[in-house]
């Protein structure tokens, strides 16, 4: 093949001027011509394998099968393995109990409840049991109970499913036959419980419902406030703030010390200055004022304390 004796300046493709590189063509398009056979061309995208499992759309991963079919074949030896059934072992508070069926305690908030293994119940959990005392209450009526159906349990102990033992009740009757049912102590491995009416308001006049020490809220929320204000008050005479530091009082210091009734009120005006009050001069000058009075019985020849 003889070469172009007068080469032209830049490329020969349509649009393209960039600087000619061999063969009518810059070097962009020349690498295109020598490997697509066209200065043009483009690659061509093979679509991507697909997973060799019968009617599996996953992408190809390895051993001609998806990420999934490959990490079965890595553990179960198949790509189609499934992993073994276990039986119920006792772990997480589960024991096995009767004929395979599984029976463990759940806590709840304020109780416990027996749940039962009953995964084709239409109201099972997502692990498929049952709580015990629906059971019970199901089989005495012959029929499933609705999601706003309760069981109530007269005894308090959601352990006691005794047919005796359960109140069929809504969210609303519920709520009201448990306002006035208290725990009474703990007898031996049983809670028991006793009704306890509180009843009305003491206050005169007053007819809420009864909270604490027979008044409602907030009659007894005014009852705290008056018995905190008179300890307080009682506090301010015995023993005032304004006369303690680090566990010591001024009348301590002044009878361990003996000082008189001059130099006992001077000192008392001197320990408390800028605690009763922000301004310290006052105290100061009173003390002075004492300090002065014993001066003046010393001097004049007074008998002083």
């Amino acid at each position: 093949m003889k070469r172009n004796p007068n080469p032209p300046d830049t490329c020969t493709v349509q649009g393209c001027f960039n600087k000619h590189a061999g063969k009518g063509f810059c070097s962009k398009h020349l690498k295109k011509f020598h490997k697509y056979g066209d200065p043009l061309g483009k690659a061509q995208r093979k679509p991507p394998a697909k997973c060799s499992i019968e009617g599996c759309s996953g992408r190809y991963h390895a051993h001609g099968y998806c990420s999934a079919h490959v990490s079965r074949l890595r553990k179960y030896g198949d790509p189609l393995g499934k992993p073994p059934e276990r039986p119920l072992k006792r772990s997480g508070g589960r024991r096995v109990i009767g004929h395979g069926e599984g029976r463990y305690i759940k806590k709840h908030k304020t109780n416990k409840y027996w749940m039962i293994l009953c995964p084709c119940h239409p109201h099972a959990d997502g692990k498929g049991y049952v709580k015990e005392h629906r059971l019970v209450m199901e089989v005495h009526l012959g029929r499933f109970l609705g999601p706003d159906e309760l069981i109530y349990h007269i005894d308090g102990d959601g352990l006691n499913n005794r047919l005796e033992n359960l109140q069929l009740t809504d969210r609303k009757e519920c709520s009201k036959i448990s306002k006035y049912w208290v725990k009474s102590p703990r007898i031996g491995n049983t809670w028991g419980q006793k009704p306890y009416n509180r009843g009305l308001c003491k206050k005169e006049g007053c007819g809420k419902q009864a909270q604490a020490h027979g008044y409602c809220l907030n009659h007894n929320r005014d009852i705290w406030r008056l018995k905190k204000r008179r300890e307080c008050m009682a506090d301010n005479v015995n023993h005032p703030q304004h006369y303690k530091a680090n566990g010591l009082e001024a009348i301590d210091v002044i009878e361990a010390f003996g000082l008189g009734f001059h130099l006992g009120n001077a000192t008392k005006y001197i320990l408390r200055a800028g605690r009763k009050t922000q301004d310290a001069t006052e105290d100061i000058r009173k003390s002075i004022w004492y300090l002065n009075r014993f001066l003046e019985g010393r001097k004049d020849g007074k008998p002083t304390e």
